[in-house]
């Protein structure tokens, strides 16, 4: 299809058709470019959910999120165009303030997708008037707030027809019952949904994705790429609390006549096995705390069955402290957090902790950068067509500094600039 230059300058043509695809593995609402099942969604939320009760994850998580969340956003209005702009900058200050939760709040929500992959917040507007519960009463179209919409609650994604453009999330309908008035009727919220799911649509949406490989509507989990060390992390974990548990008990050993354990054995006696095996496993695991064994003896006066512990010394060709600590260094730093770190070790220099911080924060403001280019795409030009308002030049949302230097910073920059006289004495 192409389309003839309307007016009557000598243009070529244009083609106004899409004809390639992004390649994006979608079926029935799933996207399907993760190989692993684990990192899959939705299953990959539960892995989600489980790497963040380790110790290690939760902390790198909680650090950049924090770091994300002390910044302070606000308006500004385009250069040259600041006196003009004055009042729609101060009208979306009061937007900020004027929401049923705090913009603080609301944006350390966003962050989320730091860790999922993505997250959505669905746009409530409202009219700006006492009884409908804002501030202002000027009657202009405002911000009730931005609906965070948790991850967990997403089941599929909806395209196009012809598969090219992205339309919104499905969302599982969650009907609350309150335990003041638990057998109250509420209203049917099923009612207008498919198979009790709703069809959050993108226009209504702000959408924060980290890494969209091929514009997957669900983005990239930087937790996808610790998955194996987490894994292997958490089996050395598990290794070294048996291994200190049987130093510190002992090994447990039961003796028993070799009838029970052949492999020609009779039924009973196979069970008999069977038994002694559960017994020494509950034993292991603290299950049980103790034994009873009957008193036979054989021809030599030895029992037949014999249970003791015997002590377990010597040391392994291996430490698995070090092993651990290998994983761990590998989780913080893909995860941007290895200044937590700082001083551990006992090595290492002021300088490089700079250089390490001075990367960190230049990944950190780039995330910023990417939500700052959400709400300026987004939410300023919906609020903009909601009040009918010229759309040629809009403000934007900015955001301070992840990092703001130091009194001793300040202080140097002064010696160094006065150094040069640059600064008059």
């Amino acid at each position: 299809k192409t389309e003839v230059p309307a007016s009557g300058k000598d243009l070529p043509t244009m083609r106004v058709k899409e004809v390639g695809f992004n390649g994006l593995s979608v079926t029935w609402g799933q996207v399907l470019e993760e190989a692993d099942i684990a990192l899959r969604y939705p299953q990959s939320i539960y892995t989600y959910k489980k790497m963040l009760k380790d110790s290690t994850v939760a902390s790198a998580v909680e650090y950049v999120q924090t770091r994300m969340s002390s910044v302070t956003w606000y308006p500004k209005a385009p250069k040259g165009y600041e006196d003009e702009s004055a009042s729609k900058v101060t009208y979306l200050k009061t937007v900020q303030n004027d929401m049923t939760a705090s913009w603080l709040s609301t944006m350390k929500q966003m962050t989320s997708f730091t860790t999922y992959g993505f997250s959505i917040a669905e746009i409530v507007p409202y009219t700006r008037l006492y009884k409908n519960g804002s501030k202002f009463n000027d009657g202009l179209r405002g911000i009730k707030k931005l609906a965070f919409r948790s991850q967990d609650t997403i089941s599929g994604v909806e395209f196009t027809d012809d598969g090219r453009d992205f339309v919104g999330y499905w969302q599982r309908v969650n009907k609350i019952t309150n335990k003041s008035k638990p057998y109250r009727t509420y209203p049917d919220l099923t009612k207008g949904t498919v198979n009790n799911e709703v069809l959050l649509k993108k226009e209504n949406l702000l959408i924060f994705r980290n890494g969209a490989l091929k514009d997957s509507p669900f983005g990239k989990s930087p937790l996808n790429d610790i998955y194996e060390s987490f894994r292997y992390k958490k089996e050395y974990e598990q290794a070294q609390a048996y291994g200190i548990s049987s130093d510190v008990n002992g090994l447990k050993v039961l003796y028993i006549p070799p009838q029970y354990m052949s492999e020609t054995a009779s039924p009973e006696d196979a069970a008999v096995f069977a038994m002694y095996q559960k017994i020494m496993r509950n034993l292991h695991i603290g299950a049980e705390s103790g034994l009873i064994l009957p008193q036979v003896l054989d021809d030599k006066g030895e029992q037949y069955f014999k249970f003791e512990v015997v002590n377990v010394s010597g040391s392994k060709a291996y430490d698995v402290s070090k092993v651990i600590e290998s994983y761990k260094m590998e989780i913080l730093t893909a995860l941007y957090a290895t200044v937590l770190t700082a001083g551990q070790g006992g090595g290492g220099s002021f300088a490089l902790s700079e250089s390490l911080q001075e990367m960190v924060d230049m990944i950190i403001t780039a995330k910023l950068e990417e939500m700052r280019d959400v709400l300026n795409h987004t939410l300023i030009p919906y609020l903009w067509k909601l009040n009918g308002w010229d759309m040629t030049v809009l403000p934007t949302f900015e955001f301070t500094a992840v990092r703001k230097p130091t009194l001793d910073e300040y202080s140097k920059a002064i010696q160094r600039i006065g150094a040069v006289k640059l600064i008059a004495r």
